[in-house]
């Protein structure tokens, strides 16, 4: 019932509950978990120019692994899915996470506290944490080295736009309607 279609796995992963694998902003592998951070990422980091949305483009890694229409999810589609949901903290298997429920259709995906590297993996302040790139630029950021994450602990869900695209963070693909 949304203007995308999400997927039921993380990028990597095999189940609802993975966390799949860790990935960079705009980078087409992935990356081992947890990744110590080199700091020349910035300086090789082809994307270091760019101040668009990259869903669908030559960067976006969904749409190279995955193909046909799906891609990253834009910050609309994150903002969309908050706007047309129902957020339930649920325990999945050992994991925490979201389960995330349609309001027009009631269907529903699983949202697993797939945190980043920078703040131990799965716990931010010692409770279970989840954080998502979208494809989305920070336009302000005039070095373009940010870009747009979605983040959640159990009760809070936020939109922070201080994240380096270094970031080792977990993608969510959606396919184009």
């Amino acid at each position: 019932g949304l203007s995308v279609g999400w997927a039921t796995v993380n990028l990597g992963a095999t189940s609802p509950e993975g966390t799949g694998s860790g990935y960079f902003w705009g980078e087409l592998d992935s990356i081992s978990r947890p990744h110590e951070y080199s700091g020349a990422y910035d300086e090789e980091n082809p994307t270091s120019g760019i101040n668009y949305d990259i869903a669908g483009s030559e960067f976006d890694i969904v749409h190279k692994k995955w193909g046909g229409d799906w891609q990253m999810p834009t910050k609309e589609n994150w903002q969309e899915l908050v706007d047309n949901c129902t957020f339930t903290w649920k325990e999945v298997n050992g994991v925490f996470g979201y389960e995330v429920k349609s309001k027009k259709n009631d269907n529903t995906i699983f949202l697993p506290a797939a945190g980043d590297n920078s703040n131990a993996y799965f716990y931010y302040e010692g409770k279970p944490y989840g954080s998502y790139w979208t494809s989305t630029s920070v336009e302000t950021d005039s070095n373009n080295l940010l870009a747009y994450e979605f983040t959640f602990t159990e009760g809070s869900m936020k939109f922070s736009d201080s994240y380096r695209r270094s970031g080792d963070q977990s993608i969510r693909p959606v396919l184009k309607k």
